[in-house]
Order: C-alpha cells, then sequence, then structure tokens
C-alpha cells in the first residue's frame, strides 16, 4: 500500500457520513461570524467560503466587473441559488451601487 493510499483510506466512509448529514439537513459545528471587508456574514462553520476569501481577497471581482460593465448607477441582479449570499457580499464590497434580489430554495442555506 502506497503512503498516499494509507492516508485517504479512509475517505469513502468520512464521504458517506458527511453525505448522510447533508441529507439530513443535519448542520455541524455551528454558525461563524466572518468579515469580508467592512462587512460581516454568518456561516456554517465548515462552509469554505471564509478560508477562500482569507486566501483570494479579490474573489468574485470578476462578477463585480461585469455587473459594472453594464455602465449602469444601479444596475440590477438577480441572484438564483443564492446559497449564503457570498455573491451579494462579493457585489456589495466591489459594485456597491448594485441591486439584488437573492433567491434561495434550500433550507439548509436560509438559517
Amino acid at each position: 500500500m502506497t503512503a498516499c493510499s494509507t492516508r485517504s483510506a479512509g475517505w469513502p466512509r468520512r464521504l458517506g457520513a458527511g453525505l448522510g448529514r447533508w441529507l439530513l439537513g443535519e448542520r455541524r459545528g455551528g454558525r461563524r461570524r466572518v468579515r469580508y471587508g467592512d462587512r460581516v456574514f454568518v456561516c456554517d462553520a465548515q462552509h469554505h467560503l471564509p478560508a477562500i476569501l482569507a486566501a483570494l481577497p479579490d474573489f468574485g471581482r470578476n462578477l463585480a466587473d461585469v455587473v459594472l460593465c453594464l455602465g449602469r448607477d444601479a444596475p440590477r441582479v438577480i441572484d438564483i441559488g443564492a446559497n449564503i449570499g457570498d455573491t451579494a457580499l462579493l457585489l456589495a464590497r466591489f459594485a456597491s451601487g448594485a441591486h439584488l434580489l437573492c433567491i434561495e430554495g434550500d433550507p439548509r442555506f436560509l438559517g
């Protein structure tokens, strides 16, 4: 058995356990508040967005650039499948004049 296979031998079990929690709508680890620019958002402690924003502070800037290219003072954006509202957060930072309508149907992200 290689070093790689011994380290990852438990991944099917971990994936199955995580999938089971997801299907049952269980949260693990509670919630946490995260500062991003001058904004604060709340997400599950297990969500990957805080680590992504810490590593890539301009993450999502390309979407804001597209919105800004519309040439409107107050562009309107509809985010269908808004998850935890990360697109709204990014646009608030980089395209602050945008008006957003965020729609999320999955109750796991509404809390």
